[in-house]
């Protein structure tokens, strides 16, 4: 059984059991609170730690907004993770710390400013310096992935590629991963044993080059676990974009 080579693939190896990858929001975020939240027609209850939580409809949530809409201004995802707020006060920049279901988690660092995107409440929650959270603003509307809501995957490769492992390290190639599914996703290379080795959180338009081998599978995860699509290397593929979207909440 051959290991793999500290310095063919630099990484920490990390040998997890599904669920695989589950993402925490920054601890500055606080809790959903007990307060009554109001039903729609078109919202889907679910349970969160044991309370009523909301969620806006099953095409745009949390894992997958890039854009959020509020009276006089708006929340824009632009690329690797950086996202841009417009009103009449002017520009402001944030990375983005994390994701849930039902939230999107920011920073300004140059202000201090944390913002919680809450899709579920419909509400845009502000802290700074340690200050108390508070609301914000309300929210209009939010967009998902340009074309609407979810879609099922675009191929089954995950269903093609499931019981594969690494084979041996004989031809070396480098692959770029692109991000293109509008969503978070998480890069697991399958090794000799069949374990899924966390490498690379690649946020939505972001992308990550990895020098690995032919034989060596990939997997690529949502914030849950669930396999979206797989990837084995070959010679002369030095690309592979990920489009698939998620299925929707929970296990697939």
């Amino acid at each position: 059984m051959r290991l793999l080579s500290p310095s063919r693939h630099l990484t920490v190896l990390m040998a997890l059991s599904l669920p695989l990858f589950t993402m925490t929001a920054p601890t500055k975020a606080l809790p959903i609170s007990d307060s009554p939240v109001n039903r729609s027609a078109n919202a889907d209850v679910k349970h969160n730690d044991g309370r009523i939580v909301l969620a806006q409809n099953r095409q745009v949530n949390g894992r997958n907004v890039v854009r959020v809409e509020y009276p006089g201004g708006s929340f824009i995802m632009g690329s690797g993770g950086n996202w841009t707020e417009r009103n009449r006060d002017g520009q402001f920049r944030f990375r983005e710390q994390g994701r849930d279901d039902w939230s999107v988690y920011l920073y300004d660092r140059g202000r201090d400013v944390y913002i919680q995107l809450d899709l579920h409440r419909k509400e845009i929650f502000y802290n700074q310096g340690g200050q108390q959270r508070r609301v914000l603003y309300r929210i209009q509307s939010a967009q998902g992935p340009k074309g609407g809501g979810q879609k099922k995957a675009r191929n089954n490769t995950c269903q093609q590629l499931r019981g594969r492992v690494s084979q041996n390290s004989n031809q070396p190639v480098r692959v770029t991963f692109v991000n293109r599914s509008g969503e978070y996703r998480s890069a697991m290379w399958i090794n000799f044993q069949g374990q899924p080795i966390h490498y690379a959180d690649i946020q939505p338009g972001a992308s990550y080059t990895i020098d690995t081998y032919v034989t060596h599978p990939w997997m690529f995860v949502d914030g849950p676990g669930n396999c979206i699509e797989m990837f084995m290397p070959r010679r002369g593929v030095n690309r592979f974009d990920l489009t698939a979207r998620s299925r929707g909440f929970g296990p697939e």
